[in-house]
C-alpha cells in the first residue's frame, strides 16, 4: 500500500513538473513570438549603412521627401510601407528598402524576405540577405537614433536622416540656409506637428534651434519659409566661417550695401545688427507681388544701451541718407516755368509714441 502511494505521489509530482515546463515554454514561446512581431524596422536595420528612415508615410511625405531622396517611392507598396530605409553598401548608391506589414504568410522569393513582422522587400537582393542574416548592431540601438526618437508614439511618421546624406549645393543662398538650419548636426529628424507645421531635431553638437515651429506651413500666401533661432549672433558668425571665401565675400559685399542703401555710412554689420541678434533671430522669406525675394529678420538682446545707441544710429542714417530737398515750381506771366530746389528739413517726420508697453520711435 505505502509502495503504491509512493508511485502515486511522484507521478503527480512529474505531472506538475511536466506541466509547469510545458506551460512555461508554452508562455516563453508566446513571448518571444510578441517580442519578435513587436519589433520596428528600425531593429533589422544595420546602423552603420542606414543613411535615413521614414516612419509610417504619408503621401504628402513622399511627394516632399523625394526631392530629396527619389528613390523613397520608387518601390512597390510605397505608400502601405510601416517604413521605409535608405541604405549604402560600398559605393555612392543608395538602396531603398521596403518594409511592409504581413497580412499572412507569403511564399519567399528573391526580392523580398521576411523579418518578425514585415515582408521587406528591396531591388538589392544583397541587402536583403545582409538583413536576413541580423546585425549584432541595429539600428534601434544607435545613439543618434535613439536620441532623435525618444518621445514619439510608434505610429507617428517622421524622417530620420544621416546629415551626409542631404544634398550637397554650390549655390550661395542654399548654402547659407543649411548653415544655419541644420548647423553642425550629425544626424537630424523632421516631423510634422498637429498644426501642420514641419519641425527640425538636430542631434549632435548642441543645436541652437529654438523649441517649437521651425519650418511652418506658409502664414500668408506668399511665404516661403521662417525659422527660429537661439544664440542668433553665433549662429550667424558659424555659418558664415563655413563658407567659401570667394562666399564670404560676396555675402559680405551684399549685405554691407543693403546697409548702405538704408541707412548710409553709419550703419556696421559687425558691430551694430549682429550685436542685436545675441539671444534670438527669427528669418521669414517671403516673396512680394512681382516676384522678389523679401527678407524679415527679428533679433533680440537684453543690453538696453546697446540698443538705444543702435536705434539712434539707424534713424541717423536714415536722416543722414533721405532726401531733404523740396521741390517748387514757379510760373511767370502764364508764359514760361522755372523749378527751384532747396533744402526742406520737414520732409522728415519724427515721432515717438507706446504700444501695448512697446515704445515705438517712428520716421517718415
Amino acid at each position: 500500500m505505502k509502495v503504491k502511494k509512493f508511485f502515486r505521489g511522484t507521478g503527480v509530482v512529474l505531472l506538475a513538473m511536466a506541466g509547469s515546463t510545458v506551460l512555461v515554454f508554452f508562455l516563453s514561446t508566446i513571448t518571444n513570438m510578441l517580442t519578435v512581431f513587436d519589433k520596428s524596422a528600425a531593429s533589422y536595420l544595420p546602423a552603420e549603412s542606414t543613411l535615413a528612415v521614414l516612419h509610417h508615410p504619408t503621401a504628402e511625405d513622399l511627394e516632399m521627401f523625394a526631392s530629396w531622396f527619389p528613390e523613397l517611392s520608387t518601390g512597390p507598396g510605397a505608400e502601405s510601407a510601416d517604413a521605409i530605409a535608405l541604405l549604402t553598401l560600398s559605393g555612392p548608391e543608395h538602396i531603398p528598402v521596403f518594409f511592409v506589414r504581413e497580412q499572412g504568410r507569403e511564399p519567399e522569393n528573391k526580392a523580398s524576405v521576411s523579418l518578425g513582422a514585415y515582408r521587406v522587400t528591396s531591388p538589392s537582393e544583397k541587402v536583403l540577405q545582409e538583413l536576413a542574416a541580423g546585425t549584432t548592431a541595429p539600428l534601434s540601438e544607435d545613439t543618434a537614433y535613439k536620441e532623435l526618437s525618444s518621445g514619439r508614439e510608434r505610429s507617428s511618421s517622421w524622417l530620420f536622416a544621416r546629415r551626409q546624406l542631404l544634398p550637397e549645393t554650390d549655390k550661395l543662398p542654399q548654402q547659407i540656409l543649411e548653415a544655419l538650419l541644420f548647423q553642425k548636426g550629425e544626424a537630424l529628424a523632421i516631423a510634422q506637428t498637429e498644426d501642420g507645421t514641419r519641425s527640425i531635431t538636430l542631434y549632435g553638437e548642441q543645436s541652437t534651434l529654438e523649441e517649437g515651429t521651425v519650418l511652418p506651413a506658409p502664414i500668408l500666401e506668399n511665404d516661403i519659409l521662417s525659422f527660429n533661432l537661439r544664440e542668433g549672433q553665433h549662429i550667424w558668425q558659424q555659418a558664415f566661417g563655413g563658407l567659401q571665401r570667394e562666399n564670404q565675400d560676396i555675402l559680405s559685399g551684399t549685405l554691407e550695401h543693403l546697409l548702405w542703401s538704408g541707412f548710409g555710412d553709419t550703419v556696421s554689420m559687425k558691430y551694430d545688427i549682429l550685436p542685436l541678434m545675441e539671444h534670438h533671430i527669427a528669418v521669414r522669406l517671403t516673396q512680394n507681388n512681382s516676384g522678389g525675394l523679401l527678407v524679415l529678420v527679428r533679433g533680440e538682446t537684453q543690453d538696453e544701451k546697446l540698443l538705444a545707441m543702435v536705434t539712434e544710429r539707424l534713424h541717423e542714417g536714415i536722416r543722414l541718407y533721405l532726401p531733404k530737398t523740396k521741390v517748387t515750381n514757379y510760373t511767370f506771366s502764364n508764359l514760361f516755368s522755372t523749378q527751384n530746389i532747396h533744402s526742406d528739413h520737414s520732409a522728415l517726420y519724427e515721432e515717438l509714441y507706446m504700444q501695448d508697453e512697446w515704445q515705438i520711435r517712428s520716421m517718415q
